[in-house]
């Protein structure tokens, strides 16, 4: 009895930690977003989606991406992340970037590729990265410019993505 109980468990670490391993990509509501300070426009929520209601302000967020994956032989980078943003308004394209970052001492290093959306609407338009390589410690975000609503049409976040 003690035998199987201590194999079962075994067996439940081990799965466990290959899960882990195996995670694949993470998929966050926009609502994971958060806003970059006090001064910004506050994201409305809506099914877990986040908008921005303000007719004056662009919306200011970054959408951290957690690390599933810290094993290095397995590999250590993000190899892939994307966002789903609706753009409203006409006349400004929404703006993101994949932050790749470190802090070594009181200075942050890291990487940023960026991505605008192509045309408006109220459809969802995917903003794809590619992946990015890290240094031990880095951590990884997306940072959007959201558009300020027009004539009511309002721009956000659907969704976004990562995978190590």
């Amino acid at each position: 009895m003690k035998r199987t109980i201590i194999v079962t468990a075994l067996g439940m670490v081990i799965a466990m930690q290959s899960a882990n391993v195996l995670a694949g990509k993470q998929i966050y509501p926009g609502s994971m977003c958060v806003r970059w300070s006090a001064d910004d426009v506050v994201p409305t929520l809506n099914h877990s989606r986040i908008f921005n209601t303000s007719s004056i302000k662009e919306m200011r967020v970054d959408c951290p991406i957690l690390h599933q994956n810290f094993n290095s032989t397995f590999g250590n980078n993000l190899d892939d992340a994307d966002i789903g943003v609706i753009n409203g308004n006409p006349n400004i394209d929404a703006t993101c970037w994949l932050a790749s970052r470190h802090q070594d001492g009181s200075v942050i290093l890291g990487s940023t590729d960026s991505r605008v959306t192509s045309g408006f609407g109220n459809h969802e338009q995917n903003l794809d990265f590619g992946g990015t390589s890290r240094n031990s410690g880095n951590w990884y975000y997306i940072g959007c410019l959201i558009p300020r609503s027009h004539n009511g049409q309002q721009s956000g976040i659907t969704y976004y993505s990562g995978e190590d």
